[in-house]
């Protein structure tokens, strides 16, 4: 529930599907009817960061080739748990429609960034996620230290590929 002042929600567990006989299916349904309705805020990162006056444009008049650091931010218009949005295929296959393919960088719970794949290797952007993980995100909000890719004709997320065996990543990587 929310309205301009407050968020609330609840973890469903087993024990209150059970409680409020509700199967998980029923609930699955329900949370992407309800991710269906919900507005994506997505912004280039530097914009974000260094511009608070930045105006969010609709994610189709986004070209990513406009931006010196083409790194975006994906969340909820309120921040908050905002990484479910990389559940919602329109939003997913919008941008894809706009950037081609792209790496998902599990950012924390509330946001995830979005990279088109041509501007850093998967094992690069994998070995900048667990340090900044390891030393900026608070234990609750990691989601991964995995580096993601978005299939547009599937609607699927995976682990990048090559990513398991870039693990002795040399620490001067030549960009």
């Amino acid at each position: 529930n929310s309205d301009e002042r407050s968020l609330a929600s609840a973890a469903i567990t087993n024990d209150l599907l059970e409680l409020y006989g509700v199967d998980k299916e029923t609930i699955h349904k329900q949370a992407m009817s309800n991710l269906a309705k919900e507005k994506p805020k997505f912004m280039n990162i530097a914009d974000m960061l260094f511009n608070p006056n930045a105006k969010e444009k609709k994610i189709e008049n986004i070209n990513p080739e406009d931006y010196e650091v083409p790194f975006f931010f994906l969340s909820s218009q309120n921040g908050t748990c905002g990484s479910v949005m990389i559940l919602n295929p329109k939003t997913m296959d919008a941008i894809t429609k706009n950037f081609g393919d792209i790496y998902v960088i599990p950012s924390s719970v509330h946001e995830v960034l979005i990279v088109p794949q041509h501007v850093m290797p998967a094992k690069l952007l994998a070995k900048m996620c667990t340090e900044i993980n390891s030393k900026e995100v608070p234990d609750q909000d990691i989601l991964s230290n995995n580096i993601y890719e978005y299939d547009a004709e599937t609607h699927s997320l995976s682990i990048a590929e090559g990513i398991e065996e870039e693990l002795d990543i040399d620490d001067d990587p030549d960009i």
